[in-house]
């Protein structure tokens, strides 16, 4: 029986998170052409700001004045959801932002989107941070 080498197995999970994040990207990017969602919702001072201001803030798919990493022009729009206080997003930060980059935005293939994504039940200060 074959052995998996621990860098073969980090190498193809990352692959494999790369494509479905890809593939996320695309129908994110389908959706905004075809099912258009209104435009961005300005936040209230942090101290009055509630999940559902977040949401509607960050959560939409009109992507025209969007701060972004990369040339507009490319053809897939990798949008990340993240919360600051996630474990899961700082290892994605960490160590395969830094891949993506170099193989896809750098190059002009994929342009980068961040939106924050507080998971306040979780996180306590993830609000705040978001809103910061």
């Amino acid at each position: 029986m074959p052995t998996i080498q621990p860098r073969s197995l980090r190498s193809t999970v990352d692959l494999i998170a790369t494509l479905v994040m890809a593939i996320a990207a695309i129908l994110l990017v389908a959706r905004t052409n075809f099912w258009p969602v209104g435009g961005q919702l300005s936040l209230p001072p942090s101290g009055e700001r509630t999940m559902e201001d977040i949401e509607a803030a960050h959560l939409s798919t009109d992507l025209s004045d969007v701060p972004r990493t990369g040339d507009s022009t490319a053809p897939v729009a990798l949008i990340e959801f993240a919360d600051f206080e996630c474990p899961f997003c700082e290892r994605f930060a960490r160590e395969t932002f830094q891949d993506i980059e170099r193989q896809f935005i750098a190059v002009g293939d994929v342009q980068y989107i961040f939106r924050n994504f507080p998971l306040e039940d979780t996180h306590k200060s993830a609000l705040d941070a978001a809103g910061a």
